[in-house]
């Protein structure tokens, strides 16, 4: 229909077939995940901490039962539903919004921020920056925050169009195409069961090599205080698929106004 606005990638491909293929295949690490972040962080019990794009809520679960009060957010309610269930059947207390990253609206509420598994570089540039400068007025003065990703310059290295991974008693299969101009990564996956090919569609990623992206986050006001190869804090190395940035919101830093920009 004329006039109709394009849906982003992020409201297509997030579906509860991908939660099933490739979230919740994924809980057996979630509570050695957070058990990392925590350690990293040097969370302490009660802290406040922001998980965000929060998913089906492996992490925020986990980070729940190690004593901290987490609040994950996530664009997708059917996640939530999912990660309020999930922490229901767990016994764990853990608050789950609905909320767009591009457009945080908490202002020094929290004592750390975490954003893991691949959930950064959605949008353009200057939106992800938007997004980081959300993180940093969530952040109390002195508050942390870790933001874990793929690592670019491993990618450039060892890039592969093609992927097949068993899920079950299916087989995904994922088509990659890289621009090294843009630095953006496109994929589609397709689940094969059976006799049947469903389309799970796609998404479209920026990387980020180590020093770009934390020149980004000091550009949105955080203190970048360490750079690891991924949550088992190895020597940040080329060959290392994994990026994990630690940051610090500076003592003594005011709330800023947020901005009244739309989100597109």
């Amino acid at each position: 229909m004329a006039g109709t606005k394009k849906r982003h990638w992020t409201e297509e491909f997030f579906t509860d077939l991908y939660a099933r293929v490739g979230l919740e295949t994924k809980w057996a690490r979630a509570e050695d995940e957070a058990a990392a972040v925590k350690k990293i962080l040097k969370l302490k019990k009660g802290e406040r901490v922001l998980d965000l794009c929060c998913g089906v809520g492996r992490h925020s679960i986990a980070l729940a039962r190690l004593g901290l009060s987490v609040t994950g957010l996530d664009l997708n309610e059917s996640y939530l539903r999912r990660a309020r269930a999930r922490a229901r059947r767990a016994g764990v207390e853990a608050s789950f919004i609905r909320g767009d990253m591009r457009a945080l609206r908490f202002a020094s509420e929290f004592d750390a921020a975490v954003n893991i598994f691949t959930s950064f570089g959605y949008y353009d540039d200057h939106t992800n920056l938007r997004v980081l400068q959300g993180v940093a007025r969530a952040l109390r003065p002195g508050g942390r925050f870790l933001i874990e990703t793929m690592n670019r310059e491993w990618l450039g290295r060892h890039f592969q169009t093609w992927k097949v991974e068993e899920i079950g008693r299916d087989l995904l299969l994922t088509h990659h195409d890289y621009d090294p101009r843009s630095f953006r990564i496109k994929s589609h996956w397709r689940l094969l069961r059976g006799n049947r090919v469903i389309d799970l569609g796609g998404f479209v990623l920026r990387l980020y090599a180590p020093k770009e992206l934390i020149a980004l986050i000091e550009a949105a006001g955080l203190t970048v205080t360490a750079a690891f190869s991924g949550l088992d804090r190895s020597p940040l190395q080329v060959e290392n698929s994994r990026l994990a940035v630690v940051a610090r919101k500076p003592a003594g830093t005011r709330p800023r106004a947020r901005s009244g920009g739309r989100v597109r």
